[in-house]
This record gives C-alpha cells, structure tokens and sequence, in this order.
C-alpha cells in the first residue's frame, strides 16, 4: 500500500512544480506594453503620404516608458499641421483651437482634458531647408501628455 510521503511525492509535486510558476507570472508585476502611437497627418512626410485615421503610416517608436518618438527627415518645404493618434483610444490628441503653433525647439504643449477629439492639428513653421530632421516627442501617460517638437540643422 502507497504511503502518504509517496502519495504526495508522485501526485502534488508535479501539480506544484506547474502551479509555481503560474503563480509567480500572476503576481509580480509585468513590462507594460507599449502603445500603437502614430503621426496623423495628410502631409508627406518620409516620402509617404499619411492620413488623419489611426493606424497611419507614420508610426512612433516607443523611448521609454510611456514617452514616444518619430523622427522625419523628408519633409514639405515649409511646414505641416498634425495631431497624435493611439490605437484604443476614443479619440485624438489635437490642441484647443485649430492650426496651434507649435514651435520648434520651444516649450512642449501640454495636453489637457480640452485636447481630445479630430477637428484641430498642429502647425509646425520652419523655412524651406532650415533643418534636416525634425523629432516629434509625445509623453501618452496619464499624468503628463505632451508634445514636443525638436529640430536639427
């Protein structure tokens, strides 16, 4: 006759050796994964026509945590209006009154409760051939939404 050491040797180690893990996948914390952020605009930019819908052309690449960048070097000759879009969200990130100037290399706009919907974009002003790439950063958190543009000449 089995005895209970052996009993529970054979049949719960097994069982505990596969709950373990699963256990410790359920409670410790996971990386958060990173969003679809993408560039809406009808511009061309990078050599591709986008569009105001998500998912567009222009995708971001995630930096770290919930701030996210894309990086255009073809561009139109002297500007172009933008707003942020996110896969799963209801609606866009845009600014408070259409064509908002967003300045480069200037203060980040942050995004307030009021900047959400698909009436008003961005306008980013430069000179034909003043710089030759221009980073947009966006910060998605729930704390700090903005968005920055930064330009290299």
């Amino acid at each position: 006759m089995e005895t209970l050491h052996s009993l529970l040797q054979r049949r719960i180690r097994p069982m505990l050796r596969l709950l373990i893990p699963f256990l410790l996948v359920m409670i410790c914390p996971q990386k958060m994964l990173a969003e679809n952020v993408y560039l809406l605009t009808a511009e061309t930019i990078n050599g591709t026509t986008g569009k105001y819908a998500v998912p567009s052309n222009h995708q971001f690449t995630n930096s770290s945590g919930t701030v996210y960048t894309y990086t255009i070097t073809s561009m139109p000759s002297t500007g172009f209006s933008f707003r942020i879009g996110v896969s799963g969200w209801e609606k866009q990130m845009q600014p408070t009154v259409n064509d908002a100037a967003l300045t480069i290399n200037g203060d980040s706009y942050t995004i307030g409760s009021d900047c959400y919907g698909s009436d008003n974009a961005w306008k980013v002003s430069y000179s034909e051939g003043e710089y030759s790439s221009l980073t947009i950063t966006v910060d998605i958190s729930t704390s700090s939404r903005y968005v920055k543009v930064t330009g290299t000449k």
